[in-house]
């Protein structure tokens, strides 16, 4: 008769393994090394990313600053200057290319017409409104 095959035998954590101790510590130093290694990098990735961010919200920043700082200076430089020269400045506002003047009345004509057709509606809506309003009331 054949003898059954022997069993595999189980090993416990506090066995010895058929690894040497050396070559196990170097191995867990070696795994902890890659995983530091692999943070560091995302780290330095990470970090990388957030200078080009913050470099582009720099660009479009100061120019907007910068914009503006000059426009206020401007301003407070200019307006009391204007101001002063207003009687000297006033007939730059009368002074019109030729095309303007006439653009303008055909414009306000054009308002005018608008408006009396607005008023027509208007007028129309509140005539058909009292309309319905009486024959709600005979009915």
């Amino acid at each position: 008769r054949a003898s059954p095959p022997p069993k595999p035998q189980s090993r416990s954590h506090a066995e010895p393994s058929s690894f040497p101790a050396d070559f196990i510590v170097e191995a867990v130093e070696d795994v902890r090394a890659r995983a530091e290694a692999a943070m560091i990098r995302r780290l330095q990735v990470s970090l990388y990313s957030y200078q080009l961010v913050l470099q582009n919200r720099l660009f479009d920043c100061i120019p907007m600053d910068v914009r503006h700082r000059v426009m206020y200076q401007l301003h407070e430089r200019l307006a009391p200057t204007l101001l002063r020269e207003t009687p000297n400045l006033l007939h730059l506002l009368a002074d019109e290319k030729p095309g303007v003047a006439e653009r303008r009345n055909e414009i306000e004509a054009l308002l005018r017409k608008l408006r009396a057709a607005g008023s027509l509606i208007a007028n129309a809506l509140a005539t058909s409104a009292s309309g319905a309003t009486v024959s709600a009331t005979r009915v």
